[in-house]
């Protein structure tokens, strides 16, 4: 075995599809034409094998290093780093840009493999310096605590088809979360495709402790048999920092120790708002299957939205519910607004849908629901759907209906957007609510104002009833 001590790192700037990549590309060739052609420099390429040695290999595919720790500390910035199969124990700390992936021709993640026992994590990231970094098709386990802990404010992190499992073999103290894949303070980075299993707290992780942490995606992870925790958490714990604006898409989280899902702030300023949860299957976990909560006074939890998703098989809601429920907006010290609960699928749970007295202005809308008790409201019904207002400009109605991804997940925003006004109030259009301060036009027009938010941020300014883009 090849032995991994303490490390460093390097990055590379992830690629934004968006909207308008092809205008995008036009503007960029444009310009490219207007200044002087500069050489651009290559990334090396390095490698890493079993076979190799830290003293007298090159990290050449013909002499290759002994341990990733010694390619990440040789690595500038935009470097890639092969790692041959094979089993390396230690940990690995990354603080520069790189990619660190199995071999493409003849590695898998389950047969390249960071053994991390005995170290606090298996793979760290540091930093602004980080940013960018990939981590591919690697195995990451027996870690005392995270396998992959990104320690911010850090972005544009690509994560994707690795294993992680029997991490957090330390047991945490109380009121302390290791979870096993932790982004702290990420923006716009990606997490897909992973299996996130059989660790023995939690599984995926998003915070906010050193800044934001928004505009990432959950997409396609399979989140099962984590022992302790929750399988995937979003949880703001600073003030004043938040997590908003986070997609979380088309992933498994069955049979974990707590929450199949989880959107939650504990303190006071927490803000947790803007964030889709679209896709998932959720079923078989020992608390609520999908959660919305807030913990304490003052905190900020608004526009949420939960869509498209399969609910079975979960338990009670602690300290919320007393018997299975399948999603839960569960309040207590402020209050939860806006949230948009529709086109869900859910089954074999005593409640269904459980909102506490708290929660405030909730949009249910189309969910198939085969509960004993479909919705569980104990302060007042739930108001009864509306017809799509008939005056004034309407809000993107084209978008409304399709299934999550048939727009590209970059309008997942407008679909929401579209839902919430086919069956709200006739408000002001969604384009007038942009900028504006959460509650100006009251609390029922927080979600859509959440929704121009992501809207103006993709450069689309207007929408008329004609489809037309102002």
């Amino acid at each position: 075995m090849a032995q991994d001590g303490n490390p460093t790192a390097a990055a590379r700037p992830v690629t934004w599809r968006g909207l308008w990549a092809g205008t995008l590309l036009s503007g960029a060739l444009l310009l490219s034409l207007s200044l002087p052609l500069m050489a651009a420099s290559s990334p090396t390429t390095l490698y890493v094998a079993t076979t190799g040695s830290n003293t007298t290999g090159t990290g050449t595919s013909a002499s290759p290093y002994a341990t990733i720790q010694k390619a990440v500390a040789v690595a500038t910035a935009g470097d890639v780093i092969i790692v041959e199969p094979g089993t390396y124990t230690g940990s690995v700390t990354i603080t520069t840009q790189v990619t660190l992936e199995a071999d493409p021709a003849t590695g898998t993640a389950a047969n390249t493999i960071l053994n991390a026992a005995g170290q606090t994590n298996g793979i760290l990231l540091v930093g602004n310096g980080a940013s960018g970094t990939e981590i591919k098709g690697l195995t990451i386990e027996n870690a005392q605590q995270a396998g992959l802990l990104a320690k911010g404010p850090i972005s544009r992190l690509q994560i994707r088809d690795n294993i992680l499992t029997q991490n957090d073999q330390e047991k945490p103290p109380a009121g302390v979360d290791y979870e096993t894949l932790h982004l702290m303070s990420s923006t716009d980075s990606v997490v897909e495709g992973n299996q996130v299993i059989n660790n023995k707290d939690g599984g995926i992780y998003l915070t906010d402790e050193f800044g934001p942490s928004s505009g990432n995606k959950i997409i396609g992870n399979t989140v099962e048999g984590n022992a302790v925790d929750c399988g995937i958490t979003l949880a703001s714990h600073v003030a004043h920092s938040g997590v908003y604006n986070n997609l979380v898409a088309d992933n498994l989280s069955k049979g974990n120790g707590a929450a199949g899902i989880i959107l939650a702030t504990p303190v006071p300023g927490g803000r947790m708002s803007g964030n889709v949860v679209t896709g998932n299957t959720v079923e078989d976990n020992g608390l609520g299957g999908i959660d919305i909560h807030t913990h304490a006074p003052g905190s900020l939890v608004y526009g949420n939205v939960i869509t498209y998703n399969t609910v079975s098989g979960n338990a009670p809601d602690f300290g919320v519910t007393t018997k299975p429920t399948g999603i839960d907006v569960g309040a207590a010290g402020s209050p939860i607004i806006g949230t948009i609960i529709s086109y869900n699928t859910i089954s074999s749970e005593y409640y269904g849908i459980n909102e506490t007295a708290l929660a405030q202005h909730t949009t249910l809308a189309d969910n198939t629901n085969t509960a004993t008790v479909p919705v569980n409201v104990p302060s007042a019904p739930p108001p009864a759907p509306k017809s799509a207002p008939t005056g004034g400009p309407s809000v993107a109605f084209a978008l409304t209906h399709h299934p999550f991804g048939f727009y590209g997940a970059n309008l997942v925003a407008l679909q929401q957007a579209a839902d919430a006004a086919l069956h709200g109030a006739a408000v002001p259009s969604l384009f007038n609510l942009t900028h504006h301060v959460v509650g100006f036009y009251g609390a029922s027009a927080v979600s859509w104002q959440q929704a121009a938010d992501v809207a103006w941020s993709m450069g689309i300014r207007s929408w008329t009833g004609s489809g037309a883009a102002l």
